[in-house]
């Protein structure tokens, strides 16, 4: 049967050829298959002549199994001869979406800007799966010995992080061997590093990703260059300066270079 995801089902047929001389009889005893997922639908074959062929089909439910391989014989009696053993076999996993990346990591970005990243989903199997998202917000542990500003200080910080990462897809269904791309936008509030987890939730299944995302915020600046100004004396009263040399003592200036760090 190959791979079955729990909860669904996957049919087979068999053939049986009588290669011998003689017509036999032959009949299956189901009794062994009690509890494995497995099933056939096979009739009992009173007079089965030589070179006669009957198809019987197989089918394995994995609703009630756990994850992991089954494995059983079938015994099929042949009539004043032997018994022939026939092993079913399947391997039961659940259904689980892959991402292209666990790890998100946002450049550095200015206080009042934002950056987008994309991060794939995929699902790998022919089986539909439905997905949701949720936020794996840390507890953050404050110190009581703080004064009730600091403390809530502190429990705003931890809230920042969940919401300076936004994404619209909340929820959503990927058929088998379909992909959708999750967009994730870094909006920093402050100059402070950020990070959180994002889990991708399957319903149906006890198992999870998680994308752990970090961003770095920083607040504007401005360098200045050069960083200092020195500009000679001048006397405006001084009667030893003519007209025109506080004219030009007026107009004597410097370049000064107003720089942004970050571009």
């Amino acid at each position: 049967m190959g791979t079955v995801v729990q909860g669904y089902s996957k049919s087979c047929t068999v053939k049986i050829t009588n290669t011998w001389k003689y017509p036999v009889a032959v009949q299956a005893n189901e009794c062994a298959l009690r509890d494995t997922g497995f099933n056939i639908y096979l009739e009992p074959m009173e007079f089965l002549i030589y070179d006669a062929s009957k198809w019987f089909q197989v089918n394995f439910a994995s609703a009630n199994l756990p994850v992991g391989k089954v494995n059983v014989l079938l015994p099929i009696k042949v009539e004043k001869g032997p018994t022939l053993h026939v092993r079913l076999c399947a391997t039961v996993i659940q259904l689980l979406l892959s991402l292209s990346r666990n790890r998100l990591q946002f450049p550095d970005v200015q206080v009042g800007q934002c950056w987008s990243e994309t991060v794939r989903l995929y699902n790998w199997f022919s089986a539909p799966c439905e997905w949701f998202l949720t936020v794996n917000k840390p507890t953050k542990k404050v110190d009581k010995r703080l004064t009730p500003a600091m403390r809530q200080k502190e429990l705003q910080a931890a809230k920042d992080d969940s919401r300076v990462f936004q994404w619209k897809a909340r929820e959503g269904t990927l058929y088998g061997r379909e992909w959708c791309d999750l967009k994730i936008q870094f909006s920093p509030l402050e100059e402070k590093s950020y990070k959180t987890e994002l889990k991708i939730n399957i319903r149906g299944n006890s198992q999870l990703l998680v994308l752990h995302i970090s961003g770095q915020g920083l607040e504007p600046r401005l360098e200045f260059s050069p960083t200092e100004i020195c500009l000679f004396v001048i006397l405006f009263l001084s009667p030893f300066l003519s007209f025109s040399h506080f004219f030009l003592s007026l107009s004597s200036s410097c370049l000064l270079l107003n720089k942004n760090p970050y571009y």
